[in-house]
């Protein structure tokens, strides 16, 4: 029985670290992607709340989007901070005008 209350109070720890997770609304452009540590560099704008607009270089899990991003993509994005870590998700590229492809 200590056993599995052990394992139960374990389980809700993680789901209330996970729960805490903030997400906030980024828009910048792609200055680098290093598919090896499996990060883009982007230069943002505000978030408004969190922090002022920078270049700064954030994890993505989703190797595929990695590869599908390069330098001067205009992005948006979901920043996900949970302490101490953050990364970002929902990567959606704004479409190039015609003439720059």
């Amino acid at each position: 029985m200590l056993k599995v209350c052990t394992v139960t109070a374990a389980l809700l720890t993680v789901l209330a670290l996970t729960s805490c997770a903030k997400r906030y609304p980024l828009t910048g452009t792609v200055v680098s992607v290093d598919l090896a540590a499996s990060t883009v560099t982007v230069k943002h704008s505000e978030i408004p709340g969190y922090m002022k607009a920078m270049t700064m270089t954030f994890p993505v899990k989703d190797k595929a989007v990695l590869r599908s991003l390069s330098p001067g993509d205009e992005i948006t994005a979901d920043l996900v901070v949970s302490r101490p870590e953050y990364r970002l998700e929902n990567i959606r590229k704004k479409p190039r005008p015609a003439g720059n492809k």
